[in-house]
């Protein structure tokens, strides 16, 4: 299953989230995790995150998870410290939070072009477009 993530960033907006797996006794002797990462990019920024599986088999493995944090001063005091400024150093680690899904894309669509360096680039460019 993959990976879910919620980024927010101006504050004052809200953000609630309802993930739902359902399993519908289709899928026999299967594993499944659903994971909802989230971080929260203003002071006043709030993110509500619900995953929810519904299982209708005895024979499968489901979990679910949800985490919520802010960027990792740490992380972007070693950046500054190695001369990365700091808007560049939130934006690296906005786009390292998002890496794991876009890792996950198939590198070519159905036609054979290329997918997954296409969304990751319109990816990084919205999140320099949103840290300005």
């Amino acid at each position: 299953m993959p990976v879910v993530t919620a980024v927010q960033w101006r504050s004052g907006r809200k953000c609630p989230l309802l993930f739902r797996r359902k399993n519908r006794g289709r899928s026999r002797c299967t594993e499944a995790f659903q994971t909802s990462r989230n971080i929260v990019l203003g002071d006043s920024a709030r993110i509500e995150t619900k995953p929810r599986l519904e299982i209708y088999a005895d024979d499968v493995q489901c979990s679910h998870g949800a985490t919520v944090g802010r960027l990792n001063e740490e992380e972007q005091y070693y950046m500054r410290t190695r001369g990365i400024p700091e808007e560049e150093a939130r934006i690296l680690q906005m786009i390292s939070f998002v890496a794991p899904v876009l890792a996950d894309l198939p590198e070519y669509d159905e036609t054979g072009r290329p997918c997954r360096e296409q969304v990751t680039a319109t990816v990084e460019a919205a999140v320099r477009a949103m840290a300005k």
